[in-house]
């Protein structure tokens, strides 16, 4: 099992592109997810989050897409809370891909889900599978777009 941060030890970044501050999460049935997190991190960073099940990690991710709202505490983007207008334009800059492909899947072949968030920001069909298929090669899945989830 790995040890958290020593709280002794402080990590600063410069202009972090996430910045939470004091986070508390409480689920509808009253179970805490969150509790007083603190954490910067800074565009380029990888970051790695270890933990049992139901310890956190999944809530915590969904709180930097904007997917669930602070119990207490902020969560801020690019030095701004991750709430209203500026939530919505975060949007076209965070992505998540959920861990089980059957929480995220919108199309039948891997081209169709790669072309579903351009598509849906405005693009053309045939400028959104344009951009789709210029990512996943870009990835090297190029050669997969017509791979059909089942």
């Amino acid at each position: 099992m790995h040890e958290p941060w020593p709280t002794s030890v402080k990590r600063t970044v410069a202009r972090p592109l996430f910045r939470i501050q004091g986070l508390d999460y409480r689920y509808a049935d009253g179970t805490r997810a969150l509790s007083n997190v603190d954490l910067a991190i800074g565009a380029g960073d990888r970051i790695a989050l270890v933990g049992q099940n139901g310890s956190g990690k999944t809530t915590l991710i969904k709180q930097l897409c904007g997917l669930l709202t602070p119990t207490n505490g902020q969560v801020h983007f690019q030095s701004e809370p991750l709430a209203g207008d500026h939530l919505a334009r975060s949007r076209l800059h965070i992505g998540l891909l959920f861990q089980d492909p059957d929480d995220q899947l919108f199309g039948h072949t891997l081209l169709a889900d790669a072309a579903f968030g351009p598509r849906h920001q405005g693009l053309s069909r045939q400028a959104a599978q344009q951009a789709a298929r210029k990512a996943l090669q870009r990835v090297y899945l190029g050669g997969l777009v017509d791979f059909v989830f089942q």
